[in-house]
C-alpha cells in the first residue's frame, strides 16, 4: 500500500490526504512513532 504525502516546508510536518466514507476529505498529520511529541500552543 502506498500513499502520497507532502512535507510542509514551514513546520516539517508530513501531511496526508484521507477520505472517510467517500464523503469527507481531510488532511491529517502522519505520526512517525517518535517517543516525544511537541505541540505549539500558539497555533
Amino acid at each position: 500500500m502506498t500513499y502520497k504525502f507532502k512535507r510542509e516546508p514551514s513546520s516539517g510536518l508530513i501531511l496526508v490526504n484521507i477520505e472517510i466514507d467517500s464523503k469527507y476529505e481531510l488532511k491529517m498529520i502522519l505520526d512517525t512513532g517518535c517517543s516525544n511529541t511537541t505541540i505549539d500552543s500558539n497555533s
